[in-house]
């Protein structure tokens, strides 16, 4: 591993030699790409916007996706580069304290599962396209950046491609036998399998996953039986529910945790994982419920649990 390690440090400052600022902004955007913060729009987007059953589908995918890359970086507590090597600078605007250890690359598993779920559903060449582009720049962005090796993109690549394996697989079949179960199955399901997980990792990113996801399958539970939204609409009315719906995120998100107790209280982990349950409760449920009350959208049969 630490000729592997080497060779990649090596790579990092032959591509660092021509780094300046405006190469640093471009990299650094692109790689917000692959960022919670972009996806908590993405997802919601496609919610609440596009195609909702492909929304529920993905989100599912992409919150476990999140868990097991956390999971993983737990296990081989892999460096990042510049702690590595000196000579790696961190061009990354994300606070040290934020990045954790390197193995897997979060955004580059992440771009794969998400962008590769959606060319593997859309079957279109130029949604093929766009993915392979964001994947590749995303990933390349986090080696710019010094803050992965090759080799932790790579093992982003492979945890990626074995959920976007997996989900191509089983999720006909699941979902079919979802949708059989009783209401109170549905409901223990979408608690008890977030609560399971987290009784064997719970650091921060896990809490909010397992929390976001508690929120989305509980709040889908309730969106299939008693509001039932449609995602067509005007450009005006798809618009204003993505600006609401994401002023709404930001507030449950960024708002309570102003108010809620912080890392190191006795109660942080319960309520980080309620902040995040309310994330996944308004995404879900709350924002089309709102949506539907102001005329924004409109309801029909199509359930998601039948």
């Amino acid at each position: 591993m630490q000729e592997l390690w080497r060779w990649g440090a090596d790579l990092i400052v032959a591509l660092q030699s021509v780094h300046n600022p405006v190469l640093d902004a471009v990299f650094n955007v692109i790689t917000w790409l692959g960022s919670e913060e972009f996806y908590l729009l993405l997802l919601p987007l496609l919610y609440w916007c596009v195609d909702k059953p492909l929304a529920q589908r993905l989100v599912y995918l992409f919150l476990f996706s999140v868990y097991s890359n956390d999971a993983l970086k737990a296990i081989f507590r892999h460096p990042r580069p510049f702690e590595y090597d000196s000579r790696v600078l961190k061009l990354d605007m994300a606070p040290v304290e934020d990045l954790g250890y390197g193995l897997p690359s979060g955004h580059s598993q992440s771009a794969l599962t998400v962008w590769g779920y959606l060319a593997v559903l859309v079957r279109r060449g130029w949604m093929w396209g766009l993915a392979v582009v964001l994947v590749g720049l995303i990933s390349f962005s986090r080696v710019y950046l010094g803050v992965h090796f090759p080799s932790d993109v790579l093992g982003g690549w492979l945890v990626g491609g074995f959920w976007l394996g997996l989900a191509v697989w089983v999720e006909a079949r699941l979902v079919r036998w979802l949708g059989q179960q009783h209401v109170v199955t549905q409901l223990g399901l979408a608690i008890l399998a977030p609560v399971l997980l987290l009784s064997a990792h719970a650091s921060n990113d896990a809490l909010a996953a397992m929390g976001g996801l508690i929120g989305l399958g509980v709040g889908m539970v309730w969106e299939s039986r008693a509001v039932r939204f449609n995602t067509a609409g005007t450009i005006r009315q798809r618009g204003l529910r993505l600006m609401l719906g994401v002023i709404v995120v930001i507030v449950l998100r960024e708002g309570l945790k102003l108010v809620l107790p912080g890392p190191g209280a006795t109660l942080y982990v319960f309520w980080r994982v309620v902040r995040y349950s309310l994330v996944g409760l308004w995404t879900a449920a709350g924002g089309p419920w709102v949506f539907l009350r102001l005329k924004l959208a409109s309801a029909n049969e199509t359930q998601f649990f039948v």
